[in-house]
């Protein structure tokens, strides 16, 4: 009911909600706001298509699950509703990110083969892509099944050969590289492949002395990831449109908060349950980062070019 009720509708209405805001491309209203806002005409602010739009919408409909989880943690809202609720809509946007991401490089074909609105018009081979995209997803079902198996298979033997905790989570370490190495290699982000990683490890008997392992690092990793995230903002860029930049952000979280709240009495909430729900899904999420990366970096093109 939360994660393919609350969330599927979530990530649909936040996505339709900042891809309207941006089309049409040259003249959208949301970027006319936005160069009111500082009186100013921009590059920037304009897209030049409805795919990078759709990019976009999708991106900022996420939201983040280690901040998240993190805060209903700490005020003990895990187990109410409103958690459960929170709880689901993360699990689905999550789940989400795998198809999109497996969608883009099909995103950039057809960026490539002009296939969108103001693109020259161009005839798409959509047989192609649609082979293209179920070759995708074969692939990484293969890998799946076949890390599933050998992850399987070397636990059950440093267990059974009680090489010490060092060595089971030396394994684990492996199991991640070994997939995000694999997945880069066929055309998708590492990134995918770490998260890959994290579904096959959890359907394994040993998923729970995997987590109990590993907890010892939540922190430090979660800390290196938004250090490195850090370390990429354009600061001078974020200082000379502050105004824009706040307006943004501000818009973000209304919107998401917005779309929370009109939406969870209809899955059982109460408006103040949805309110509180909306506002803990109203940051955005750290997927955000790999679709951006991977739209402006893929081996088909970059959609924002």
């Amino acid at each position: 009911k939360y994660a393919f009720g609350l969330g599927l509708n979530q990530v649909l209405c936040v996505n339709i909600l900042f891809a309207a805001a941006l089309l049409p491309p040259g003249h959208a209203l949301g970027t006319e706001i936005l160069e009111r806002i500082q009186n100013t005409d921009i590059d920037i602010l304009q897209i030049n298509s409805s795919l990078q739009a759709v990019v976009i919408g999708f991106a900022l409909s996420l939201s983040s699950s280690a901040l998240g989880l993190q805060l209903l943690a700490d005020k003990k809202m895990l187990t109410t509703q409103l958690g459960t609720a929170s709880l689901g809509v993360l699990l689905f946007q999550d789940l989400a990110v795998v198809p999109f991401i497996i969608l883009l490089p099909v995103l950039q074909t057809l960026k490539m083969q002009g296939g969108d609105a103001g693109m020259g018009g161009m005839d798409v081979d959509y047989g192609l892509m649609a082979a293209s995209t179920a070759t995708s997803f074969l692939d990484l079902g293969v890998l799946s099944y076949a890390g599933y198996w050998v992850a399987v298979q070397g636990y059950k033997t440093v267990t059974k050969l009680e090489c010490g905790n060092d060595v089971f989570v030396a394994l684990s370490l492996l199991v991640l590289f070994g997939f995000s190495n694999a997945t880069s290699a066929i055309g998708f982000s590492d990134s995918l492949g770490a998260f890959l990683a994290g579904l096959v490890l959890a359907g394994t008997p040993y998923a729970h002395d995997i987590m109990t392992e590993l907890r010892a690092f939540k922190g430090l990793f979660l800390s290196l990831f938004f250090v490195t995230i850090g370390t990429t903002i354009d600061l001078p860029l974020a200082v000379e449109l502050f105004p824009i930049v706040l307006a943004m952000t501000a818009g973000l979280m209304v919107a998401k908060t917005g779309v929370v709240t009109a939406l969870g009495p209809f899955t059982g909430l109460s408006w103040r349950e949805s309110l509180v729900a909306g506002a803990f899904l109203s940051q955005g999420g750290e997927f955000a980062f790999v679709i951006f990366g991977q739209a402006t970096s893929g081996s088909g093109g970059s959609l924002f070019q």
